[in-house]
């Protein structure tokens, strides 16, 4: 049997698979997770899933090059057949065909992108879900009903899109029922744009999921007809510049989400994408690939950019400000 050391990580642990996933005596656990992560994140999974008596699998990949990548054949056959999927990786799986045919099948999947021992240990992981489901559910429902977004910030973003006939997705960490997909410690509300309809600046002023850390000087992203034509600022600017470019697919520009925190316990620290875009008091803006969120882009990649202090209008009223829904 695995033994571990560190209490603090099992008890993030037993939240995933307790809380966040309600695993059941039996059921079959695949944790899925590459080189690029600390193998004691996985084990720590793997020993809560084994003290419930359920019948937990580890698959060790290398790293996908991209957010959104599909993962090896052998491990999307694994995913088929599971009961539950946890995914401490790299990149994230959660844009990947093999999630979506995993999901059909009934799976119940929870992306932990980037997770590392401090996430089980502290912080994020904590924080009261279901307290912040309603609100999240809420801000969900609103966007369902809207016809246009816009969200704007003090650094100087300033975009709007069309959402009229678009899915939202409230993201609460809670993934209980066949088939369902959520991230932790991720708490969210998002929704993909009219892939055409796009239009005004992002100053990203948080982090971007291909680049790691936080921006040390902002990026500023101009959006005309639904994608980015233009990237400028210095450092990470020309870092992202370099990373779409070398994707050499279009497709990397469009617009792909619009996406809200409400993690109290999140903070945006540029190591794990899923606890920057959960952070209360971000949001953040997607290009890429968003045909598995109910978007129509394929893509061959997802990037997350965030942006900090938000304020989002629905056909022009004020939804969310300062940290809060203000409806």
């Amino acid at each position: 049997m695995l033994r571990y050391t560190s209490e603090k990580m099992m008890k993030g642990a037993r939240v995933v698979v307790k809380t966040c996933l309600n695993v059941k005596a039996d059921e079959k656990v695949l944790i899925v997770t590459d080189t690029g992560r600390d193998i004691s994140v996985a084990q720590a999974l793997f020993e809560a899933a084994l003290k419930l008596d359920a019948e937990p699998v580890i698959a060790v990949m290398t790293p996908r090059k991209h957010p959104g990548d599909e993962p090896p054949y052998n491990v999307s056959s694994a995913m088929k057949v599971s009961d539950v999927i946890i995914c401490p990786t790299t990149a994230t799986v959660y844009h990947s065909d093999a999630r979506v045919e995993a999901c059909k099948a009934g799976a119940r999947f929870l992306s932990m992108t980037g997770a590392s021992p401090k996430t089980l240990a502290a912080g994020p992981i904590f924080a009261d879900f279901e307290e912040q489901k309603p609100k999240v559910e809420k801000l969900a429902s609103l966007f369902m009903k809207a016809e246009e977004i816009r969200l704007t910030t003090p650094a100087g973003t300033d975009i709007k899109a069309k959402i009229k006939g678009r899915v939202a997705h409230a993201e609460t960490a809670l993934c209980h029922e066949p088939g369902c997909c959520m991230g932790a410690p991720d708490i969210e509300a998002n929704i993909t744009p009219i892939e055409d309809t796009t239009e005004g600046v992002i100053i990203v002023d948080g982090s971007i999921s291909v680049i790691p850390g936080v921006v040390k000087t902002q990026v500023r992203v101009e959006v005309y007809e639904g994608s980015a034509v233009k990237i400028t600022g210095d450092g990470e600017a020309s870092k992202l510049k370099e990373i779409l470019r070398k994707a050499d697919d279009p497709k990397v520009y469009v617009v792909a989400e619009f996406g809200v925190g409400f993690n109290p316990k999140a903070k945006v620290r540029g190591v794990s994408n899923i606890e920057d875009e959960a952070t209360l008091g971000t949001a953040h803006i997607a290009l890429g690939d968003n045909h598995t969120m109910g978007g129509k882009n394929t893509a061959s990649m997802h990037v997350d950019m965030i942006v900090m202090n938000p304020t989002i209008y629905l056909d022009g009223k004020v939804v969310f400000n300062k940290k809060r829904l203000v409806v």
